[in-house]
This record gives structure tokens, C-alpha cells and sequence, in this order.
């Protein structure tokens, strides 16, 4: 009886040990499975703090997963998660980043947030960007046309206020906290066809930090202070100053050659250009002609032409003869001369044309270009002398010549009785 007593609880012994192993494999199988289902991952490895200073992590995990963020990350951060950090987590959830002290620097900064995950050995970390300092505009191209008035936005990391900018650039609010701040922009008309570039500094967390603005050049201009010049004759300005001052808002400006409307073959216009003081000084020669002439020039800039036109006066209408009066002897010489029977008369004038006539057919006239010949007939009659008139014509006005030749007297009868010799006239 005893012997069988044993025998059963031997075998139970055994069952029981056997009915252990095998709770203990199933154990073992089941953790195994749910290690392989158990999973953490990151929505990003890194991330950037905003210009408020905050930035968030997505944490993906398993519902068997406690994770959690241990004291360690740095202390210019703020890292918590949905629930107290300070606790495990279980499952997915935001981790919340956020720093209040400025990146005193113009570089970035990283630094590395731990998770902690115990029972699967998933563990991980993310690294936060921390921004060096800046301030941005968001309008930093502008129009050179006229003054512009725009709204802008200026976004900083850091409090900030303006510290220096161009004369031309105007900002209704000089500083501003971290973030956005709108601001009204007014920039002054661009003086220039070119564009310029100026640089608005600010100051923030200790830092000087800039920010260039573009202008595009205005469209051009020109303008000259008179578009016409009039001068006497003698070359003095009828009215205002022989300068011309010159306008525009292109770097440079140029001036033609004087184009010559009437008289090409007589250039009679002088100029100066003073173009370190934009200006055009004019002369002018005298105009000995009757008529008026005209002249102009062309001032160019940034593709823009202006045109000068010079004209000046006609010379009031002058006739000088170089004799007034001839006299002739009744052999035909000059009076005067025994030998010269032709008389020369110059004619000095600026009329257009002239002519010249006699009225007494004894008289003969030849034409040149600017003087006369005259010459006389004998004259036979020993009474009285003989008279005559020469007119000469110009431009409708007249001048006149008289013209006498003496009878033949006894002056002539004692040359004949002398062999003709003319010189005892």
C-alpha cells in the first residue's frame, strides 16, 4: 500500500513540473510576440523653434510602450509631454518644445531631447534647432516710381528696434517683440533712373543685424529751363539768360551738334556744356545778313531728347556807296584825273540783291558783284554843264548818285591845241 502511495505522488510530481514548463514557454512566446508588435518612432528627427519659440514631436508607439522624458534635456528648453514629463507615457503623444531665452547669436543651435523606453530597449532622441537671432521683412524690393506706402510684416526671434536706416525709408513702428509685427512702410520717389540699395539695422538680443532694401530706378526725366534762345542781330539775348539749365534724373546727359536751319556754311553758334553744374552757356556771332537765322541742338538723357532752338535776328537793312557824287570832264575823264575815264563805285550791303540805274543815257554803268563802273560820253557843248542821276536799288529802298559833266571850254580847246594832251584837264 505504500509503495503505491508513492507511486501516485511521484506521477503528480511530475505532471505539476511538466504543467509548469509548459506555462512557462507560453509565457515566454507571448512576450516574444508582443516585443515584435511593440514599436516608437519619431515624426522628425529634428525640429526648428518657430519665431515664438516653440516647436512640437509626434511620438508614435504601441500601446504596450511607456516612454517618457527624463530631467536630462538641456535647460534652455522646455519639453513636456501630453501628460506630466515627469511620468511614463503609454501609447502615442505630442511632445511640446519651447524656449523663452534668446539665441544670443546669429548661428544656430542644436541640442538633444532623450526619450526613455525601459522594457523594449526603444529609446531614442530628436535634436531641437534652435535659430540663431534674426528679424526679417518680408517687403525688401520696392518701386522707384513715387512714394510708396506698403504694409509689411517684420518677424523676429528676439525683441527688436530699429537702429539705423536710409533717409528714404520710413517705418511707423521703430521695435517690436518676438514674432510678427505689422508695420506701415513708406519709401520716398527714387531720385534716380538707377536703382539704389540701402540697409535697415536692427538691434536684437544684443546683436546688430541688417537687412537690405532694393528701390527700382524711377522711369527718366528731362526737362530744359527754355526750349528757345533769341538774340539780336549784334548777338546780344533778346530776353532771360544765354543759359540753359538742364533737369533730369539720369546719371549723365549729353548734347548733340548744333544743326544749322538757314546757313549751313556759317557756323555761328557756340556753346559750353557745364555738366558738373547741368548747364549750357550759348553765344552767338554777329548776323551781318538781312534776313534772321535759326539754329538748334539736341540734349539727351536716359532716353529722353530735349530740343534747343537758337534764333537770332536780321540785321537792320544798310547800303553805303563809296561816292555820293562823280564828275566827269567833257572828254569823258574822271575829274580830276587827265587819264581815267572810268569811275568805281563800291557798294557795301546786306540786302538780298541790288541794282543800279542811270537816267541820262550819256551815262554807262557796268554791274559787279559788289561795286560799279561808270563812264560818260564826250560832251560837245561848250554852254552848260550836264547833269544826271544814278539810283541804286535794294531790297526797296534806294540811294542815289548825282553825276555832272562839264561843257567843254577853254580848258579843253587849250588841251586840244596841245597835242591832245590830257593831263592839262
Amino acid at each position: 500500500m505504500k509503495t503505491k502511495h508513492i507511486c501516485r505522488l511521484t506521477i503528480a510530481m511530475l505532471a505539476a513540473v511538466m504543467l509548469t514548463a509548459s506555462c512557462s514557454d507560453d509565457i515566454e512566446a507571448y512576450g516574444e510576440q508582443i516585443a515584435k508588435k511593440a514599436y516608437l518612432r519619431l515624426d522628425k528627427e529634428t525640429v526648428t523653434l518657430d519665431d515664438q519659440g516653440r516647436a512640437t514631436v509626434r511620438v508614435e508607439a504601441s500601446d504596450v510602450v511607456q516612454w517618457r522624458i527624463p530631467y536630462s534635456y538641456p535647460d534652455v528648453l522646455t519639453v513636456e509631454s501630453a501628460d506630466d514629463y515627469s511620468y511614463y507615457q503609454k501609447g502615442s503623444g505630442l511632445i511640446n518644445i519651447t524656449s523663452d531665452k534668446e539665441n544670443n547669436s546669429e548661428d544656430d543651435k542644436t541640442y538633444t531631447v532623450e526619450i526613455q523606453e525601459d522594457r523594449f530597449g526603444l529609446g531614442t532622441s530628436f535634436n531641437v534647432l534652435v535659430p540663431g537671432t534674426y528679424v526679417k521683412l518680408s517687403q525688401t524690393a520696392f518701386d522707384g516710381a513715387g512714394v510708396t506706402n506698403l504694409a509689411a510684416t517684420i518677424t523676429a526671434n528676439a525683441a527688436w528696434e530699429v537702429y539705423r536706416k536710409p533717409s528714404w525709408i520710413s517705418v511707423n513702428t521703430t521695435e517690436g517683440k518676438r514674432g510678427q509685427t505689422s508695420v506701415q512702410i513708406t519709401v520716398d520717389k527714387n531720385p534716380s533712373t538707377q536703382e539704389r540699395t540701402g540697409t535697415i539695422s536692427f538691434s536684437a538680443a544684443g546683436l546688430y543685424l541688417s537687412v537690405d532694401v532694393t528701390q527700382s530706378g524711377a522711369a527718366a526725366e528731362l526737362s530744359v529751363s527754355s526750349n528757345t534762345l533769341e538774340f539780336t542781330y549784334d548777338g546780344k539775348i533778346k530776353q532771360g539768360s544765354k543759359s540753359v539749365y538742364i533737369t533730369t534724373n539720369a546719371p549723365s546727359w549729353s548734347v548733340g551738334n548744333v544743326t544749322y536751319v538757314d546757313d549751313a556754311a556759317e557756323e555761328w553758334v557756340s556753346f559750353y556744356d557745364w555738366h558738373g553744374s547741368n548747364y549750357i552757356n550759348f553765344s552767338v556771332s554777329a548776323n551781318n545778313h538781312r534776313y534772321p537765322r535759326s539754329a538748334y541742338l539736341e540734349v539727351k538723357a536716359g532716353g529722353k531728347t530735349e530740343q534747343i532752338t537758337i534764333k537770332q535776328d536780321g540785321a537792320p537793312l544798310t547800303m553805303t556807296l563809296s561816292d555820293t557824287g562823280i564828275t566827269f570832264q567833257a572828254g569823258g575823264n574822271v575829274s580830276g584825273y587827265s587819264t581815267t575815264y572810268r569811275k568805281e563805285v563800291t557798294v557795301t550791303t546786306n540786302a538780298s540783291s541790288w541794282s543800279v540805274t542811270a537816267n541820262r543815257s550819256w551815262i554807262n554803268i557796268s554791274k559787279y558783284n559788289n561795286y560799279f563802273v561808270v563812264t560818260a560820253d564826250e560832251y560837245t557843248s561848250t554852254s552848260t554843264d550836264r547833269t544826271g542821276i544814278i539810283t541804286v536799288t535794294y531790297d526797296g529802298e534806294t540811294k542815289t548818285i548825282n553825276v555832272t559833266q562839264k561843257a567843254k571850254g577853254c580848258d579843253s580847246i587849250d588841251r586840244e591845241d596841245f597835242g591832245g594832251d590830257k593831263s592839262l584837264d
